[in-house]
């Protein structure tokens, strides 16, 4: 878990992260990203990524990176925030594992 404060300016250091340390999940919060940030500028060959943006003012936001390898689902939880919330099910050698992640 990694808190960013701002990814735009720090993808180069989360891409080093990614490749040199070869983390099955990476969660980054304080992304600080915008429905008007396209994805293509935060992927990673070896990863899926999943994106939840602040759409209340600035600051806030979360990513999760999977590794390749990993199947995931996403999962609804049904929560009404004002909080940047991801939930997921992993699927690991036959285990079903819940990951939330939140700011």
């Amino acid at each position: 878990l990694i808190n960013i404060c701002s990814l735009r300016n720090k993808f180069d250091e989360i891409s080093f992260i990614l490749n040199e340390h070869l983390s099955d999940i990476l969660i980054v919060n304080e992304t600080r990203l915008t429905k008007n940030d396209d994805d293509s500028l935060f992927l990673n060959k070896n990863y899926k990524m999943i994106r939840r943006d602040r759409n209340t003012d600035s600051g806030g936001g979360v990513i999760i990176y999977i590794k390749n390898n990993i199947n995931f689902s996403n999962l609804d939880l049904h929560i009404n925030s004002n909080n940047e919330i991801i939930s997921t099910t992993l699927n690991i050698n036959k285990l079903k594992i819940a990951l939330i992640a939140c700011y």
